[in-house]
């Protein structure tokens, strides 16, 4: 609506306000109606020149001191953003021009990015500070610095967009300048293109046909095979030409761009051969399959540039795509008869492209993991990294898909009777992501692990990370016994979720295993003793059993109660500190990683901590039992050691059990009890107090922790006496059928014995 006393509404009005304000404006015209609520404002701004022009008024580059700017206002202004027009005999020799039609305005690109979001973060004066900026850098030359790189063709109101590998089909390029086809897809739905390039030539025109027509939600969309030509070039003196001249995209006909072929040094008598070859066997086509409608082909020029594409390192070579289109049943010649669209490019899928958008382009994306378990977690944390770039992943897991799944797996429930394995819909999804190096195995993973064959079809690579998402115990520990995990060049991490999702948990072996997983696992209920907020947050219920529920009427048909929203902030957690340990090295040593849930259980908290290396003991004459001596025991052992010196000392020991692996974990040693006895020759272990706190160290390790002996110096060296042993066989008769570990320091080492009824 017109505001009273104009004949132009209000927001035209304070459009008006602020372009007579402007410092760069010297004239404002008054708004011409173009109709339907579009209003054209002509404005005349002063442009600083070099100092060498100002005298003549005009710059080298043909910018004027006074150059007329038009603003077209439409219908949804303030809302959307001015269109900026300049004359139409502007220098079109200059960067930042958009696609022009000889005869209309130019349209300079002012601003990188969408010109209404700078609207509405800085008001129309900060359009017209970008105009008037552009203005005074092109007057100078200076639009654009090569040290920066070559700005591509502007194509921002392209009709299609192309598809293709760019570094591919670079590659393609011919040096004696010949024309190259690639098989090529196409879809159009309301006048839009879409064109998908193959980046594998063809020698001759092959491919059958294929071209459909139909009415898809009230749109139109056909779609069918062709070719894309790529034509460039050829060398001189055994170098590429170099192009260094700017201009628009201005190609309309077949004519406009042939033309632009010819300036780019390209044969156009070679690549209108090939088109007409094409226009022929696409007619003979017609005629046998009765089809009257478009036929379409690609057509890719590429040009050697003087300096890299800004946002292609590296890349000199600018390739400029286009559509050709003509009707089957129109007559005449193809140059008469076809249409010629630019075309936005867009990069195939790759896991290169994957990376770059990720923000990991110098990571080593071709790193082999293994994935065991693609549940829930697994499934995530899998994703994740393939949208990162990393495509040689080995799948692993014997489960297939259930009803339930779908409440919080990463991927969407199958249209099939028969569910699929997760390890190949794993698989299946990041063929779909570009990855063509994975590979997916439905065997049991812990069986798998403990065989040569089996170790070889789940671990296909020498140099890998196995990330073991599974929340199998029964995998956990035969990992711990794999031979195939004892090779250097292979890590393991195992990510696991406790207390319903609320906190997550990463622990990543040291190299050669100085710190093993199950050292880690240890570790962290060792921590929950010492930390009220972990054991909380691990055991999640009061008696630290995880929430289940029946997925159907059998009594195996149970899983955890946990929502998807909490998996996947673990996953978003554990997998963005697997992307960090790529890009910055991973730590030597065993690393613990601990995510805890803020108090509005949103956020997590997430803290890391090495574990140092583990002592290992054996004990092969003691029914071959390992013993593992956590680096904290070992330093508070030698810390008691120092504190009484010339007296023995000694103390009862806390650790995780394996029977299976006939494995001891100690963790934590518990101070002797104040009736305890010292001297230079023996250590008694007193009992005031002991067992409760034995009994409370087995609470607040929510039972994973149990008392598995005791330990005591001998100063002066010596192995275990007769006393120590009778000791231990006391320990063992009352340990219930557990094995008992009797453990000496002495100053040249650790001395061990165990006992198991």
């Amino acid at each position: 609506m017109a505001e009273h006393g104009t004949p132009y509404p209000p927001t035209i009005a304070e459009a008006l306000r602020l372009l007579h304000q402007h410092a760069a404006i010297r004239h404002v015209g008054s708004p011409e109606s173009l109709g339907e609520d579009n209003f054209r404002i002509t404005v005349d701004m002063e442009v600083e020149l070099p100092s060498r022009a100002k005298a003549s008024g005009v710059s080298s580059s043909g910018v004027r001191r006074l150059e007329t700017v038009t603003l077209d206002f439409g219908p949804s202004w303030p809302f959307v953003s001015p269109k900026i027009g300049l004359r139409a005999d502007f220098p079109l020799s200059l960067p930042h021009i958009n696609p022009h039609t000889p005869g209309e305005l130019v349209r300079p690109c002012v601003f990188q990015g969408a010109i209404s979001e700078l609207l509405h973060r800085q008001g129309l004066d900060g359009i017209l500070d970008q105009v008037s900026d552009w203005l005074s850098k092109a007057a100078g030359n200076n639009l654009i610095d090569l040290q920066q790189g070559w700005e591509p063709t502007r194509r921002d109101d392209a009709a299609g967009t192309m598809v293709f590998s760019a570094s591919q089909l670079i590659s393609l390029l011919p040096v004696n300048g010949s024309v190259i086809q690639l098989p090529t897809v196409y879809g159009i739905i309301d006048r839009y293109h879409f064109v998908n390039v193959s980046g594998i030539p063809e020698p001759r025109l092959t491919l059958g046909f294929l071209q459909k027509s139909e009415v898809v939600r009230s749109s139109r969309l056909s779609y069918g095979n062709t070719y894309t030509f790529v034509a460039v070039a050829p060398h001189q003196d055994g170098a590429a030409l170099e192009f260094d001249q700017y201009e628009p995209e201005t190609v309309k006909t077949l004519r406009d761009l042939l033309d632009k072929a010819g300036r780019l040094g390209i044969d156009s008598t070679a690549l209108l051969k090939a088109l007409e070859s094409f226009h022929q066997f696409s007619q003979q086509q017609g005629k046998v399959f009765g089809w009257s409608e478009g036929f379409h082909a690609g057509i890719i020029l590429a040009v050697h540039r003087p300096a890299a594409l800004i946002g292609s390192p590296g890349q000199k070579i600018e390739l400029l795509p286009y559509l050709l289109t003509f009707r089957a049943t129109t007559r005449g010649t193809l140059l008469d008869r076809a249409v010629v669209t630019g075309c936005r490019h867009e990069n195939s899928l790759s896991p290169e492209l994957l990376a770059r958008t990720s923000g990991l382009e110098t990571v080593d994306i071709s790193q082999p993991i293994t994935l065991i378990g693609c549940g829930s977690l697994g499934s995530k944390i899998g994703l994740h990294l393939g949208r990162a770039g990393f495509g040689q992943l080995t799948f692993v897991d014997d489960d297939w898909f259930s009803t339930h799944n779908s409440a919080r797996h990463a991927l969407l429930p199958p249209e099939a009777i028969v569910p699929p394995n997760k390890a190949a819909m794993m698989q299946s999804a990041f063929n779909r992501l570009g990855h063509t190096r994975t590979q997916a195995s439905n065997r049991d993973a812990a069986v798998a692990m403990l065989q040569e064959e089996g170790a070889k079809q789940i671990l296909p690579q020498e140099r890998s990370l196995i990330i073991d998402a599974s929340a199998s115990l029964k995998v956990l520990e035969a990992s711990c016994h794999s031979p195939a995990l004892r090779s250097p060049s292979r890590r393991l991490v195992r990510v696991a979720l406790y207390g319903q999702g609320n906190s997550c948990v990463l622990m990543l072996e040291g190299i050669d295993r100085t710190a093993r997983v199950d050292d880690l696992q240890a570790h962290l209920f060792s921590e929950c003793r010492r930390n009220p907020e972990l054991r909380q947050q691990i055991a999640g219920t009061e008696n630290g059993e995880p929430v289940r529920f029946f997925v159907g009427q059998n009594c195996s048909s149970i899983t955890t109660l946990m929502s998807d929203s909490k998996i996947s902030r673990a996953a978003a957690m554990a997998t963005l500190q697997l992307e960090t340990w790529f890009q910055s090295g991973f730590p030597l040593g065993g690393s613990l990683c601990l995510g805890l849930s803020d108090a509005a259980g949103v956020g997590m908290a997430w803290q890391l901590k090495e574990l140092g290396e583990t002592t290992v003991l054996a004990a092969p004459d003691h029914g071959g039992w390992e013993i593992r001596l956590l680096k904290p025991v070992v330093d508070a052992i030698n810390a008691d050691v120092a504190k009484w010196g010339e007296l023995e000392t000694g103390g009862a020991l806390l650790g995780h059990i394996s029977q299976a692996r006939r494995c001891l974990i100690v963790t934590d040693i518990v101070p002797a009890p104040p009736d305890s006895k010292r001297s230079r020759s023996e250590f008694v272990l007193g009992i005031d107090g002991l067992e409760d706190a034995l009994r409370a160290a087995h609470a607040d390790s929510l039972a994973h922790l149990h008392f598995i002996g005791t330990w005591h110096s001998h100063p002066m060296g010596g192995r275990h006496s007769r006393t120590d042993f009778k000791t231990l066989d006391r320990i063992a008769d009352s340990a219930g059928g557990l094995p008992a570990v009797s453990l000496i320091w002495t100053p040249s080492g650790f001395e061990c014995a165990v006992k198991a009824l």
